[in-house]
């Protein structure tokens, strides 16, 4: 993994203080953090800097911010990874998001709190108290994953190619047969990259995006969505199979680099 002090994190939350503790827990750790603290921010941000990773938050309801249109320009236009963050949120969320092209969901660390009766609501604790596990870990994690894709066969002019489609690792561009460009997030990049590399072979899930880095859940997201873009017919697939009890193989031959 690149180290803290050369990686460069977005930080995206209308909270001020949500944002703030974020910030600067993660330049305490020698993250080079730019926190937006607006929508126009974002946009001017995201045109004058590049970043190697974005922590975005579920709900921006100070802001107006339509956060899947903005998940969707971080993955699909621009090609960042992107970890959603949280203060409340449902499992329904969390699935949503991920099918969208999230990389990881994390909600945001809680604390039970007395609400004057007998009972007690959980809330975001203020200010947030992130731990030196969760969220280093999940940072970690995506940015192993986004560093796997920099390979031997990340050479330029270095394709792969299969049944007509062809993929070219170094400027991450997937072709269809009829050499249309057809867009991917990261997510689905270096999961196909990892099936490429391998092709024929039965891969656990920890194996397509390392082990620890993603739920069972994100791998079988990040699956679908390739699916449905390669496949002639996604509810029968004859290129990434599953392989029940294991994970998934790539089942049509491969022209390595």
């Amino acid at each position: 993994m690149m180290s803290a002090s050369s990686t460069r994190i977005l930080v995206v939350d209308d909270e001020p203080l949500d944002r703030d503790t974020t910030t600067a827990f993660l330049e305490d750790r020698g993250f080079k953090v730019k926190s937006p603290r607006s929508v126009e921010e974002i946009h001017e941000l995201l045109a004058a800097c590049k970043f190697d990773l974005v922590l975005l938050d579920l709900l921006m309801r100070k802001w107006e911010l339509d956060t899947r249109a903005l998940l969707h320009r971080l993955t699909e236009e621009i090609g960042l990874p992107v970890i959603m963050i949280s203060g409340e949120s449902t499992p329904n969320d969390r699935n949503r998001f991920l099918d969208e092209g999230a990389d990881d969901f994390l909600v945001k660390p809680v604390s039970p709190q007395d609400d004057g009766t007998d009972n007690f609501v959980v809330k975001p604790v203020p200010p947030l108290q992130w731990g030196d596990t969760e969220l280093l870990a999940r940072i970690g994690a995506v940015l192993r994953r986004a560093n796997g894709r920099d390979g031997t066969d990340g050479r330029a002019g270095a394709v792969y190619s299969f049944e007509g489609w062809s993929l070219d690792p170094a400027r991450r561009e997937l072709r269809d047969p009829g050499g249309v460009l057809v867009g991917l997030t990261d997510g689905e990049f270096r999961l196909l990259l990892a099936l490429l590399r391998e092709p024929g072979k039965e891969l656990a899930r920890e194996q397509l995006l390392g082990p620890g880095d993603a739920s069972d859940r994100s791998v079988d997201v990040h699956v679908s969505r390739l699916r449905n873009k390669l496949e002639p017919n996604p509810e029968t697939p004859e290129f990434i199979k599953t392989v029940r009890g294991v994970g998934y193989v790539l089942a049509v031959p491969v022209k390595p680099p």
